[in-house]
């Protein structure tokens, strides 16, 4: 699928045109703001990189978003309200 001799600059942006053709969204979009579709291709940009044996945190660090956004993106955190989740912290810890 990709050469592994691609930097890394060039491995996101291969990657982002690809989910953009296929979600049929504009390249710009999946950078800019948010929409469903475009949150679901960032998603997709993210599993794709994940799956060339790339870390999280260097996928976050690529896609220029937190670690805990690339982890709500996998699956593997949940994203919340966070003032009830501080709030509900606080009271659990009174």
């Amino acid at each position: 699928m990709y050469e592994p001799t691609v930097t890394p600059r060039a491995l996101l942006h291969a990657v982002i045109a690809e989910v953009a053709r296929e979600c049929g969204v504009d390249e710009v979009l999946i950078k800019g703001r948010f929409d469903r579709k475009i949150v679901y291709a960032r998603a997709q940009v993210a599993k794709r990189l994940l799956a060339l044996g790339l870390s999280e945190q260097r996928v976050a660090d690529m896609m220029h978003i937190s670690l805990g956004t690339v982890q709500v993106y996998l699956g593997r955190r949940m994203r919340s309200n966070s003032k009830v989740t501080r709030h509900n912290r606080e009271v659990a810890r009174s």
